[in-house]
């Protein structure tokens, strides 16, 4: 079964529930597959994505800490079911001579797969069966910190990552990016 690299393109709120939707693009044709995930998995995400470095490591770098120091990397990622609105995934771990696929909730495998900058892929049945065309919503979070200057932003940063408020470290560092583009 084929096998096509996904790219995780951005995560919105999509309620007060607790919900957010991580939105996974596929180049070769602009279409993105819809993942529903929790705040507290999609604030993981939106760490590793912005590379954001925690004064104590969050789960996911401690577990790759922990296979680097057994000699064990984070191969990949996949995606290779989705059923009754439920996507199933794997890891593949290698020890440098044996790949070993481990069953993965799909957001611990993307996550995992981002810190260890490992690619994330998805089978041909998923994107025929659940990708979407682009979301082309307003985003109000584009325009939270768009009134603050660079210097402004930087101590703000700091604050949050003092008192462990990574999600909204993780949205000062996206903007904070754009500034400096």
């Amino acid at each position: 079964m084929p096998l096509i690299e996904v790219f995780p393109e951005e995560i919105r709120r999509v309620s007060d529930s607790g919900s957010c939707l991580l939105m996974l693009t596929i180049p070769s044709n602009g279409r993105s597959i819809p993942v529903v995930i929790r705040e507290p998995e999609a604030e993981a995400i939106i760490l590793a994505l912005q590379a954001v470095e925690t004064e104590r490591p969050m789960t996911h770098r401690l577990m790759c800490n922990i296979m680097h120091e057994y000699g064990l990397s984070v191969k990949e990622a996949t995606i290779e079911r989705f059923s009754e609105g439920i996507y199933y995934s794997s890891l593949t771990l290698s020890d440098g001579f044996n790949d070993k696929r481990i069953d993965s909730r799909t957001s611990d495998a993307i996550t995992l797969a981002l810190t260890a900058h490992a690619p994330i892929y998805a089978t041909q049945n998923i994107i025929d069966e659940t990708a979407v065309e682009p979301l082309l919503l307003d985003n109000p979070e584009d325009e939270k910190y768009s009134h603050q200057t660079l210097e402004q932003l930087e101590e703000k940063l700091q604050e949050c990552l003092e008192k462990e408020n990574y999600e909204q470290a993780a949205e000062i560092q996206a903007q904070i990016d754009k500034l400096k583009k």
